[in-house]
């Protein structure tokens, strides 16, 4: 079995890392932050 596969994925947005209110909206719900790769930033 593939570990990448075993974890859990609810839901995947991108956001526009240079929104404070959008991070802050985000994370108010709580979403977590995460680096899928260079210059890209995703909330799951």
């Amino acid at each position: 079995m593939n570990r990448m596969n075993s974890y859990i994925n609810w839901n995947e947005v991108q956001i526009d890392p240079t929104s404070d209110a959008e991070i802050n909206a985000l994370y108010d719900q709580g979403y977590v932050f995460v680096r899928i790769g260079k210059k890209h930033t995703s909330a799951n």
